[in-house]
């Protein structure tokens, strides 16, 4: 049953940011060796800027989120927390090697993220778009690259956006040739999506695995209803996520 679990995970960030404090120093050189690379890197600063705008766009704001994003990658923040200066260091011990490869190939994947988002922006801005595809459009950026993205969104999945945005593109394309057939499509997932992102909204705090699979299975559908040619990674239609919704509409929300 899902909860509201807003104590526990305010405790669990607690613990996080103190934990993230304690990892200072001792990856102090690593985090420096990096960020020297990151300065360097023009094509992504600039695109992390359009994307971010003044607010988020900040080198400072994506040297955190990077070494924030390799950080939870290698295992240095995972539960439980180091208890003893002894567990602390063999944790950085085993994980410091990784750190720097694993936050070069993330810059990397960034960077043919966000590059992509803008050529998507740039399209969005001159097609003509129903009221009601512009808006889920909208929405779809919206959730996909929320202001945490690189924090927030599971490192399995990750990897994954730049099809999503592939795939919204190739919608476009289409959808030039035959709206009616975009929006007939977009009414049907609709049906299914709708439902679990007014449930999704009543609750606070950490989301259960269920709920964070099937967030995911409906960007999987998208590119299913929408962009056929990208494929899903694994068997997806309207069909299937309406049994898995009712599966878990019945499980956790009633």
């Amino acid at each position: 049953m899902l909860l509201n679990c807003q104590d526990t995970q305010t405790e669990a960030n607690k613990n996080q940011g103190e934990l993230i404090q304690m990892l200072k120093q001792p990856m102090r050189e690593s985090v420096k060796s990096f960020e020297k690379n990151l300065q360097r890197d023009q094509a992504l600063l600039l695109v992390w800027s359009l994307w971010g705008g003044a607010k988020n766009g900040s080198i400072e704001k994506l040297s955190e989120h990077l070494v924030m994003a390799a950080y939870q990658r290698i295992g240095l923040l995972d539960d439980p927390v180091p208890k003893s200066a002894d567990e602390l260091e063999d944790r950085i011990r085993r994980c410091r090697p990784k750190f720097l490869l694993v936050a070069q190939e993330l810059q990397r994947q960034l960077l043919e993220l966000l590059t992509e988002y803008q050529r998507l922006s740039k399209r969005l801005a001159t097609v003509t778009l129903s009221p009601v595809v512009k808006k889920d459009i909208q929405q779809q950026l919206s959730r996909l690259l929320p202001s945490a993205f690189l924090i927030e969104v599971p490192g399995e999945r990750f990897r994954h956006l730049t099809r999503y945005l592939k795939a919204v593109g190739l919608r476009l394309d289409k959808y030039r040739a035959d709206p009616k057939r975009d929006e007939l499509r977009l009414f049907e997932f609709m049906k299914v999506e709708q439902p679990f992102w007014a449930e999704a909204l009543r609750y606070r705090g950490q989301w259960s695995e269920a709920m964070v699979e099937f967030r995911w299975m409906l960007e999987e559908c998208r590119v299913v209803q929408f962009a056929q040619e990208l494929k899903a990674p694994f068997p997806m239609s309207v069909k299937r996520l309406e049994k898995s919704w009712t599966n878990l509409s019945r499980s956790f929300f009633e």
